[in-house]
């Protein structure tokens, strides 16, 4: 009786921390939906332009990779990569910085380094049923702390009711 209680006990503890967006101690999980988005011009991933990572898709961003680009912005020493993010139809999608990568990288999907956010290590986007939704958003990569300069950093992925998938940001640097 104890053990199926102590179970019951850590199944409600698992379903608040989720709830409550947690995705580690002392971490959040930042929300965005349709009213978060940043318009509708007709954008569509293209591979070698933009890092496509399954449903979601970072707009240019292999194009804004600069390890020389250095200087303090927030937690990390380095300034954010504008990091536009495109969702795949009305898709939602868990974007989760790997665990070993979380002391030089971080997500700004709810408020800029550059205005003082605290940063993420996971974003869950709800696309809104266009063939591509865009989020506003930066990641920042502490290329002097990061492995390669952050020319490896992977993000996992994970489109609601499919297995989560790992893919690097700024292939093919690595």
């Amino acid at each position: 009786m104890k053990r199926l209680a102590a179970a019951a006990a850590l199944a409600v503890a698992a379903t608040v921390a989720v709830a409550c967006g947690s995705d580690e101690p002392g971490g959040n999980v930042v929300v965005r939906e349709c009213k978060d988005r940043a318009g509708d011009r007709p954008l569509q991933p293209r591979k070698g332009r933009d890092s496509v990572l399954g449903p979601i898709t970072f707009y240019e961003l292999p194009a804004h990779f600069d390890p020389d680009n250095r200087g303090k912005v927030g937690q990390l020493n380095a300034p954010p990569l504008k990091a536009l993010a495109l969702v795949r139809g009305a898709e939602t999608v868990t974007v989760t910085v790997p665990e070993a990568q979380r002391e030089w990288m971080q997500l700004f999907y709810e408020e800029t380094a550059y205005a003082g956010g605290e940063g993420s290590h996971a974003v869950e986007f709800h696309g809104c049923g266009d063939d591509f939704t865009e989020f506003p958003g930066e990641i920042s990569v502490d290329y002097a702390a990061a492995p390669q300069q952050g020319r490896c950093a992977r993000l996992s992925v994970q489109a609601e009711g499919s297995e989560p998938v790992e893919g690097e940001l700024f292939e093919p640097l690595c």
